[in-house]
């Protein structure tokens, strides 16, 4: 009896300790001592815990920001233990706008109103809020007649608008001497009425003692004075921004020849005319916009962009007139070569001609009625240019978030048309075939970026120019043919498609093409890369060559990328730079051979040149292996690597997050000529346990590591010759 109590007592004791086990020890990463932090308590028991925060759990304690008009709720990630981790998802939809109806505000004689608005009631956001500019006193005897105010004796004397005098490099001027000084005016609110209604600018000031001449308009200059009448000299040369901002009263003002106006220089004003002299080539953003009262604008000639927004708004704009063709209402600059977005949105309807759903502003097309329905366009015949995003969807415009899409199939150009603007075709993933376009010069940056369905382009003879990125992500794009003789470009121009089929002018001044790639021969770069991944060495088609190289020196930029139709590669010998983004996203590359020498040459791996190689796993690198550019080898497949081979140059570079993002990166071994190791350089290599060192502890302490070198990786064990440390010893 009394043993079987004993027997009892002991099997209770061990249940208890049993049950305190399990209890102290299922948190993840708790503390024997009951800590939330990383320290142990002496004696106590960490257990071995990895946390993976990999749980999307809403609730309150896991908020990082609440959810808004515009933007959906998002979370904190979090451990199976309960534990925060550091990164978010999303959840929930935006809560939209939600609009009501507010006052506008009378505007005064010295102070500006506004019409009425809407404004939401949950994040202030504001729409449909128009300026209205001050009303200006009017006297009658010398008082104003909407507010009493008497009117003080005015000069005309430059003096009196307390110009400051600064030279070209912005400092106040204190010698009696000769510069280029800037008019900035520096009037207070309450003074507007004393401003001279009529200014003429001289071209040359002689205040206090000092001499300049008059060289620009500063900001501000006469942001909301009443003017009607102002004689700006030739010597002016830029206006600056704001520097006429609401001002002006039904005046006509000539901007001299070859002035270099400012983003909103004019926006707001009240000039009723605007003559713009010849030389003036850009009107830049938002340069007139919602200059509600102006009506006529002459254009001259040598214009060459109209800006973003640049006239929108202008809603009683009704003339734009070229001396060169007077005889039309609407005349834009006969060199005008890029029309922004927006350029002349919400502005007088009177301005556009309407064909088929595409608006046009004399020979510009420049907005489409709805993108999201229209299937097939024929451009209007005599238009010259395609405006910026005119078919592309930004859903960024938009208040809340979208994901609309244009619904364009096919586009007809007509021989007149010579330029396509910045994107604008970006994202019409359902644009099958371009028609025409045997006038075409220039084509803008991101042109046609991402028209995924679209499978050939022809570049007839007259084109010049393609911008950075034309032909981006046209992930269908097989077939290329360029009929000029001297069109050149950058493999960006075509970053991510999978060209097969290309056919070039035999008479090209710099282009053929050898086993399927389009080679540059003057500088021997493989612009455009082939299919199969068999790289040439050399160009057979110009045997001979006075200003070409025969030899293939270099694999351009984005030359291989998005290619999936191979698993490895050999680099000749004749090459020795493998230029930014050459094999990025290629996913099915696994290995890489590259030659153990190139002779004299400095072998370079630029920025991003195997980036997201997801599978590559084996490369071997030259002795002469002089660069390795920013992110070379991030986001790729390898379990180990060696570094044995790279660090023989005296002068070798590595750059940042070189394998930054190597998720299944376990082992690196590195020689003792490491002279260093950059930023960042395993970023979240999380599974790097294992770093050989050929070399001393006292050797490897000697190695420069940089900010965050191992940021996130595994807790690693250095094996050193004589003998290991840790991660926590190494950053000791």
């Amino acid at each position: 009896m009394f043993m079987r109590k004993i027997k009892s007592k002991v099997l209770l004791l061990m249940a208890t300790i049993l049950l305190s086990s399990i209890f102290i020890f299922s948190g993840c990463g708790g503390n024997f001592g009951g800590s939330t932090g990383g320290g142990n308590y002496n004696g106590g028991y960490t257990p071995s815990h990895t946390h993976s925060y990999d749980k999307e759990v809403v609730a309150d304690q896991y908020l990082c920001v609440p959810v808004s008009c515009t933007t959906p709720a998002y979370y904190y990630k979090s451990c199976s233990c309960g534990k925060k981790g550091e990164y978010t998802f999303s959840y929930g939809e935006p809560l939209g706008h939600n609009y009501v109806d507010k006052p506008g505000l009378e505007p005064t004689c010295i102070d500006s109103g506004y019409t009425e608005y809407k404004e939401c009631s949950r994040c202030e956001h504001i729409i449909d809020q128009i300026y209205i500019a001050p009303l200006w006193h009017e006297y009658v005897d010398g008082v104003c007649t909407r507010c009493d105010h008497v009117k003080t004796t005015s000069t005309t004397d430059l003096k009196y608008f307390n110009f400051t005098l600064i030279d070209n490099k912005g400092t106040p001027l204190e010698h009696d001497d000769e510069y280029e000084i800037s008019l900035k005016n520096e009037y207070i609110n309450e003074l507007y009425n004393e401003v001279p209604e009529e200014i003429v600018i001289p071209s040359r000031i002689n205040y206090e003692y000092n001499m300049g001449t008059v060289t620009s308009i500063a900001d501000n200059g006469f942001a909301s004075y009443r003017i009607k009448d102002i004689t700006i000299p030739d010597s002016v040369k830029s206006i600056g921004m704001n520097a006429f901002i609401h001002a002006g009263l039904n005046a006509t003002i000539t901007v001299p020849s070859g002035v270099n106006l400012c983003y909103r220089s004019f926006y707001g004003s009240q000039f009723k005319s605007v003559i713009l002299n010849d030389g003036i080539e850009e009107i830049p953003n938002e340069c007139f916009y919602n200059c509600t009262n102006l009506s006529n604008v002459t254009m001259p000639d040598s214009v060459k962009y109209i800006g973003d927004k640049a006239f929108a708004g202008c809603k009683n704009l009704k003339n734009i007139t070229n001396p060169s063709r007077a005889d039309k209402i609407i005349t834009l600059s006969n060199n005008l070569s890029r029309v922004a977005k927006n350029a002349f949105s919400d502005s007088n309807p009177e301005l556009y001609d309407e064909k088929d759903g595409v608006l046009y502003v004399d020979t510009w097309a420049v907005g489409v009625k709805d993108k999201t329905t229209l299937e097939k366009v024929e451009i209007k015949d005599g238009t010259v240019g395609l405006s910026d995003e005119l078919f592309y969807i930004n859903n960024n415009d938009y208040l809340q978030e979208t994901n609309l899409k244009c619904s364009i199939k096919s586009v007809y150009l007509p021989s007149s048309v010579k330029y396509i603007g910045y994107s604008a075709f970006a994202d019409c993933e359902r644009l099958i075939r371009v028609d025409g376009g045997i006038g075409l010069l220039y084509f803008s940056d991101y042109a046609f970026e991402n028209c995924t369905s679209l499978t050939s382009i022809v570049l007839y003879e007259k084109v010049k120019s393609l911008g950075s990125y034309t032909f981006y992500g046209c992930k269908q794009l097989t077939s290329l043919s360029i009929m000029g003789d001297e069109l050149m470009f950058g493999g960006e121009s075509f970053a991510y498609c999978p060209i097969s089929s290309i056919s070039v002018n035999p008479n090209h001044v710099q282009f053929c093409v050898e086993n399927n790639c389009l080679i540059d021969y003057g500088n021997g770069t493989i612009v455009i890369g082939n299919r199969t991944g068999i790289i040439p060495d050399a160009c057979e088609h110009v045997l001979t060559c006075e200003n070409g190289m025969r030899s293939i020196a270099k694999i351009g930029e984005y030359a291989f990328s998005g290619r999936v139709t191979f698993s490895s590669i050999n680099i000749p010998e004749s090459i020795f730079i493998i230029d930014e983004y050459a094999f990025a996203d290629c996913k099915n590359l696994e290995t890489v051979v590259l030659p153990t020498s190139t002779g004299d040459n400095k072998y370079r791996i630029n920025e991003g040149a195997f980036y997201k190689c997801s599978k590559l796993k084996n490369i071997n690198f030259p002795d002469n292996l002089y660069e390795i550019g920013y992110q070379a080898f991030a986001y790729s497949g390898f379990t180990s690597i060696d570094l044995t081979n790279i660090c023989h140059q005296k002068n070798m570079y590595m750059a940042g997050q070189v394998f930054a993002y190597c998720e299944n990166l376990e082992e690196v071994t590195i020689t003792l000529e490491q002279r260093y190791l950059p930023a960042l350089t395993f970023n979240e290599c999380s599974k790097l346990t294992k770093i050989n060192y050929l070399g001393t502890i006292e050797q490897w302490n000697k190695i420069t590591k940089y900010n965050q070198w191992d940021y996130r990786t595994a807790d690693y064990i250095v094996y050193c010759s004589d003998g290991n440390l840790t991660k926590e010893e190494v950053n000791a």
